[in-house]
């Protein structure tokens, strides 16, 4: 089931920056959208990689720990660019 709501987040986000590119009007490289490519570049690689042991092992095992740190770090990078975003639009 985590499996499934990771994989539907990426895919919202996806999604989302799609959308926000769409809209915006000025340069697409700045700083808050370079962190926020590349979050949602390391999240799908997370997603991906979780996939690939789903497929290799099963439903019902463990993901190694390198694979889990490597999750963490990613979502926090995922988190940091929502903050960044979301401080930029409260202030403007």
């Amino acid at each position: 089931m985590v499996l499934i709501f990771l994989s539907l987040g990426v895919l919202f986000d996806i999604t989302a920056v799609t959308l926000m590119i769409m809209g915006s009007k000025g340069n697409h490289f700045t700083p808050h959208g370079v962190l926020g490519y590349s979050a949602l570049l390391v999240m799908l690689i997370d997603v991906v990689l979780i996939w690939r042991t789903y497929f290799k092992k099963g439903l019902d095992t463990f993901v190694s720990k390198s694979l889990e740190k490597y999750s963490r770090i990613a979502f926090l990078g995922w988190v940091a660019a929502y903050i960044t975003g979301s401080l930029m639009v409260l202030w403007r």
